[in-house]
């Protein structure tokens, strides 16, 4: 009886966790602006099917994308890493490397041609003919639903065969509840930033109260630049921004710059009061509001304000100098809302897509949740947490070597001031924390 009794728990547990997983999975498919009962074709399952969504796609922020996966291995021990917050690093490796793409979901405001194209843009492979296998889903809201099978061979290869059988019937039964599902615009966080209000309190390097207010008023627009001494494309920028600056001035408008170190110590302070006065800056450099760092997408981030502080469009994430006017003077002209243009100022690695890197932060016991990463390359630095696994994820151009910051820990940890680096031959990055 008492075994009966510790299996039934067993269950009630395993199914509580799995509901969680789903309801969990709902709200992060809100991203894509789609949801839909999976449990028609996972419930019999073997192996498990899950959503991955990724969101906004372009920096024009027109197309978002979910890939919906098949991890080959019993769904009880799949679940226990997807849905256990202890899972170890190398149980969720192991996931990996049995995961396969099922389908893709694509939302997107534009024409299936011109989403085809920006997405082989982005990276830099030609999507014509993978993508010619796309079925319109949908619509709601101005954006147009897409479901684009995927099918990599090489891992299929590696699928026991009854596994490969699931993911076969997979591919041919999903679209059925795809087209079923409930569609709406994607939820999209920088989006939403557009007619919220930018306010704060801060200081300026010499401790003195300063509010937003104070620097917005001034000016018809102002571009509030958040930048850190650790971010290097923030850097490479400063002495354009100081010339942009200068010139924007005719127009009534100016250059604000929130700076974040991280950690604020004397030294790095003192890096950041280094970099103002080597680069020239005249415009206002004050250090940036405690809880900004944690609504940003990546360094450095650039938001256009009126005199109230109310933002006018999408933040601009990255170090895109020779559009910062273009986008000024759109607005000036009275366009209202202004979608930021398609990532194409920085060159793209040759010949390299886009690959997931993984963070994982880990302390003497397992996982830690809720770290604070910045994941810089030579174009962006791109900001994550770490998840109820441990892990964040950045996906970049493969081929380069990124650095990694720890940039806030969760209470009771000490400060990780650490730079890791990711290699040409691995997307992982391992870090552990240290108790106080």
């Amino acid at each position: 009886a008492a075994t009966e009794e510790a299996a039934k728990e067993e269950t009630v547990q395993e199914e509580a966790a799995q509901e969680e997983a789903a309801d969990d999975d709902g709200q992060e498919s809100d991203m894509v602006g789609i949801r839909m009962d999976l449990s028609a074709v996972s419930k019999d399952l073997k192996g498990t099917l899950f959503a991955d969504p990724i969101g906004a796609f372009d920096d024009g922020r027109h197309i978002y994308v979910m890939p919906i996966s098949y991890v080959a291995m019993p769904k009880e021990e799949a679940s226990e890493i997807l849905y256990n917050s202890d899972a170890s690093v190398e149980d969720m490796k192991r996931l990996n490397s049995h995961k396969a793409i099922v389908h893709v979901i694509i939302a997107t405001e534009v024409d299936y041609d011109t989403t085809v194209k920006t997405l082989s843009e982005i990276l830099e492979k030609d999507f014509s003919e993978e993508m010619a296998g796309g079925v319109e889903i949908g619509t709601a809201d101005g954006f147009t639903f897409y479901s684009v099978p995927e099918r990599d061979e090489d891992k299929l290869s590696t699928f026991d065969e009854e596994y490969l059988a699931e993911y076969n019937k997979l591919q041919e039964e999903l679209l059925d509840v795809e087209k079923s599902a409930t569609l709406f615009a994607p939820v999209d966080p920088a989006k939403e930033m557009i007619g919220q209000k930018l306010e704060f309190t801060t200081t300026d390097f010499d401790g003195n109260t300063v509010t937003s207010q104070e620097l917005f008023a001034a000016n018809e627009i102002t571009l509030v630049n958040c930048w850190g001494t650790w971010c290097g494309n923030c850097m490479g920028e400063m002495e354009e921004l100081q010339k942009i600056h200068e010139r924007i001035q005719e127009k009534g408008c100016g250059f604000v710059g929130l700076d974040y170190e991280g950690y604020w110590a004397e030294e790095t302070e003192q890096k950041a009061r280094d970099a103002i006065a080597q680069y020239g800056l005249t415009y206002p450099n004050v250090k940036i509001p405690d809880d900004l760092p944690e609504q940003l997408l990546g360094f450095p981030t650039t938001f256009y304000v009126d005199k109230e502080g109310t933002i006018l469009c999408t933040p601009l994430v990255g170090a895109y100098v020779d559009k910062y006017e273009s986008i000024l003077d759109s607005l000036l002209q009275g366009d209202k809302v202004v979608d930021n243009p398609v990532n194409d100022s920085p060159e793209a690695i040759e010949e390299n897509e886009d690959v997931v890197y993984n963070v994982y932060v880990t302390d003497e016991n397992g996982p830690v949740k809720g770290v604070t990463i910045q994941f810089c390359s030579a174009a962006c630095c791109k900001m994550g947490k770490t998840d109820d696994n441990g892990v964040a994820t950045f996906s970049m151009p493969a081929g380069d070597i990124y650095d990694v910051h720890v940039l806030r820990v969760p209470e009771g940890y000490e400060k990780d001031g650490n730079v890791y680096h990711t290699t040409t031959d691995s997307s992982d990055v391992q870090i552990q924390l240290k108790k106080k």
